[in-house]
């Protein structure tokens, strides 16, 4: 990789939001870059199909422009206190949708079941098939720092 001006300049950030009991909720936000060249109405048919496809047809799926908040998505959907998955697409729109108790075991990988599509890498789709050694994660750390440093505001 070489300066910020060669990444991919797109991202979708997606959000699974699990209550585990009463009192506890398993949540997790990942940003994954998406090639530039991915049609953005690409992304959200790809969210959508997979939704109607784990969960079937008829669970309802909610787009949100982009000048909808994240929070107030989640509010305005009905889902406040229900489990769910949303998505940011590239454009800033946000799609989210329920997920049903009684289908918490599919839906381990939504969202990155998707992502897996639209970067044609299905091998992605599994977490545990993204794992590297500890000196290629130093690799990539230090790659990193060095390409985003025009962007860091800390320095």
């Amino acid at each position: 990789m070489t300066p910020i001006t060669n990444v991919m300049q797109k991202v979708i950030i997606f959000e699974r939001n699990i209550k585990l009991s009463k009192v506890s909720t398993h949540m997790h936000l990942q940003v994954v870059p998406i090639d530039k060249e991915v049609p953005d109405e690409e992304c959200y048919n790809v969210f959508e199909n997979d939704a109607r496809n784990v969960l079937g047809d008829q669970i309802e799926v909610r787009r949100f422009a982009p000048e909808v908040d994240l929070q107030s998505a989640i509010i305005e959907a009905g889902f406040a206190e229900s489990q769910y998955l949303l998505a940011e697409m590239p454009d800033g729109g946000k799609i989210i949708h329920e997920i049903p108790e009684h289908f918490i075991k599919q839906t381990l990988a939504m969202g990155r079941r998707p992502c897996s599509v639209l970067l044609n890498a299905p091998e992605r789709e599994d977490w545990r098939s993204c794992a590297l050694s500890v000196d290629e994660e130093k690799k990539l750390t230090a790659s990193f720092k060095t390409n985003f440093k025009p962007l860091d505001f800390t320095n």
